[in-house]
Order: structure tokens, then sequence, then C-alpha cells
């Protein structure tokens, strides 16, 4: 979870990063090389279960407010 959020910029739940961690080992097992192409499909929004990288990403903290948001985002000034 935390390996996508960081270098993808896709904060994916649980799910994802076990399907992550599995295409890992199948490229450090051979099954894969560098001329193959592979789909990851991240559905679930990591917020469902944020308790595995609470840790290492530090999370923002915004106002329940459709405003809050886009001033934060740096879309309204």
């Amino acid at each position: 979870m935390s390996l996508l959020a960081e270098h993808a910029g896709v904060f994916g739940e649980t799910a994802a990063g076990v399907a992550l961690g599995a295409l890992r080992r199948a490229v450090d097992e051979g099954e894969l090389g560098p001329d193959d192409r592979v789909v990851l499909v991240v559905t679930g929004d990591g917020l469902k279960t944020p308790g595995p990288v609470e840790a290492r990403l530090e999370p923002v903290g915004i106002d329940a407010d459709a405003g809050a948001v886009l001033e934060r985002l740096g879309v309204l000034t």
C-alpha cells in the first residue's frame, strides 16, 4: 500500500498491496521479464483500511467541507 502511494500516487486498499506484492514476487522469480506488460487493477481506496500505512504516511486533516478540500488542493485561494 505504501509503495503504491509513495511511488505511483495511488492509495489503494490492502488488496492492491497484496496484488503488488505478488507481482514483485513473480518478477523476482523470473516469471515476468522486462518485455512483459502487466496491469495492476486497484479498485479499492486505502481510506477503507489506513492502519497498515498510517505510521509511514502523514495524513492531512481537512474539514468535511467541499470548499476546504478545494482550498487545500489549491483550486481556491
